[in-house]
């Protein structure tokens, strides 16, 4: 559960670092949420919980989105509304789906701010090597998984680790993106 709280410190540099764009504090603010809930998630183990924490994830995904799409980045539409559809499905699918659809609205956002330009891509392609690795940890250290070992070393939290530094790594891309 503790890991969780990597997203949450990730949306506080978010917040001590943006540039006065009120919606880098959306951004910020949906981590910090997306965190606290997911360690809420892990602690209590209920189905609300699960809830709360595909929320805070759809919210994280449609925030990067919006804050792309007001960069004016020459982005196909259909990506825009991919990434924001995807962050819905997370929010109202099974927990068993948000780590697949949460690679999926990555992928998304990263194409919008591919499109930008000033972004080198190496970062971008880390992020997204990050989300793509932590989205397979994800989908085998979950609960019923064939890695799932609640008592010994959980690979689950690397898949919290890898989607704070790849939420910081796109963000601060997006930051120097010029349209």
């Amino acid at each position: 559960a503790w890991s969780s709280l990597a997203l949450a410190a990730t949306g506080m540099a978010i917040l001590t670092l943006h540039d006065h764009n009120r919606l880098d504090v959306l951004v910020g603010f949906a981590a910090v949420g997306a965190g606290v809930a997911a360690f809420w998630m892990h602690a209590a183990l209920t189905s609300w919980a699960a809830r709360l924490d595909g929320a805070g994830v759809a919210v994280v995904t449609a925030a990067l989105a919006a804050r792309a799409w007001s960069q004016r980045v020459p982005a196909e539409p259909a990506l825009v509304v991919a990434a924001m559809l995807i962050g819905l499905g997370i929010a109202i699918g099974t927990p068993a789906l948000n780590g697949i659809s949460l690679v999926f609205g990555t992928a998304a956002v990263a194409g919008i701010i591919a499109g930008c330009r000033g972004v080198s891509t190496r970062p971008l392609a880390a992020a997204a090597l990050l989300m793509a690795a932590g989205g397979l940890l994800w989908w085998l250290g979950r609960s019923e998984g064939p890695w799932c070992r609640p008592d010994g070393f959980i690979v689950h939290a690397v898949w919290h680790m890898m989607a704070a530094a790849a939420l910081a790594t796109g963000w601060m891309q997006l930051r120097r993106c010029s349209a």
